[in-house]
């Protein structure tokens, strides 16, 4: 019998890599990922500019 949390880990535990194209404009730093039309977002440091572009990847394939 097939556990019906199993599908679910699965896709889970999935990962890709993503090219992103990071700026800094007037203290800024913008990013977008080439591979996902559309997928942009800033942020006030760059490590903040990384966690809005993986929140963005992520609402972006959910929209898929």
């Amino acid at each position: 019998m097939r556990s019906p949390n199993k599908s679910k880990y699965l896709n889970q535990s999935i990962s890709t890599c993503l090219k992103a194209v990071i700026s800094q404009e007037y203290g800024v730093w913008c990013g977008s990922v080439p591979a996902l039309n559309g997928c942009h977002t800033w942020g006030d440091s760059y490590e903040h500019l990384l966690e809005m572009l993986q929140d963005a990847v992520q609402a972006w394939l959910e929209v898929l």
